[in-house]
């Protein structure tokens, strides 16, 4: 909530200022990307009340770089290579 409060001056000053013009692919990123964060955050605040902080963490900090590996083959179709893969 803190950081809604603290943004919303600046996004209301861009708005006025630059006055962006977003399509509807740019909604839909935003929706998408606000479920995926807000699915993360969820699901890590699970994995918290449920383990132990030394499990949780670093699988946490590791998953969303694999996704990214994984989303970036899968979907737009990049080459993996052995050093992408370290």
């Amino acid at each position: 909530m803190g950081s809604v409060l603290l943004y919303i001056p600046i996004v209301v000053w861009i708005w006025l200022e630059q006055r962006p013009h977003f399509e509807t692919s740019h909604y839909l990123a935003l929706a998408a990307t606000s479920v995926l964060h807000l699915g993360y955050s969820l699901s890590l605040q699970a994995g918290y009340r449920t383990s132990d902080l030394s499990l949780v963490y670093p699988i946490a900090r590791g998953f969303g770089p694999l996704l990214s590996f994984v989303g970036a083959v899968l979907l737009l179709g990049e080459t993996p290579t052995v050093l992408s893969g370290l």
